[in-house]
């Protein structure tokens, strides 16, 4: 699972092996099945990276309906920015849409990571300003 994360990264940024092994040591591997939820409601949003599958991030209206706020595909990451930036809990949900695996980080260890990781805390500062 790891290693598409690790493939993803030297694509993007001048990272090192032991820069990568950093990255590893401090994150949390999960298999998610369909319609299985990494974030609910009320809890602290982690940061997410799908390495395989399809994630889903949505909050119901008043009138509990469905709103799709982000898709996150293989590759790609997720999460519910205010709950994770502001530490509150969130008012959306994450859901896979179908049978996921995911690397996930809390905001303590994600933060440490790129103030020790300049190359990636500038790939994180890049892929911000592209959404």
């Amino acid at each position: 699972m790891f290693e598409v994360f690790e493939k993803y990264l030297t694509d993007q940024a001048p990272i090192t092996s032991r820069q990568v092994q950093k990255l590893y040591d401090h994150c949390e591997e999960k298999t998610i099945a369909r319609h299985g939820f990494v974030l609910c409601e009320g809890e602290i949003s982690p940061t997410c990276f799908v390495t395989k599958g399809l994630l889903r991030l949505y909050r119901k209206d008043a009138e509990l309906n469905e709103r799709i706020l982000k898709f996150s595909r293989e590759n790609g990451w997720i999460s519910d920015r205010k709950s994770y930036l502001n530490g509150t809990p969130s008012a959306c949900n994450i859901c896979a849409v179908e049978d996921s695996k995911i690397l996930l980080w809390k905001k303590h260890d994600f933060n440490n990571l790129l103030n020790e990781l300049p190359a990636f805390r500038q790939l994180m500062r890049d892929l911000s300003a592209k959404s």
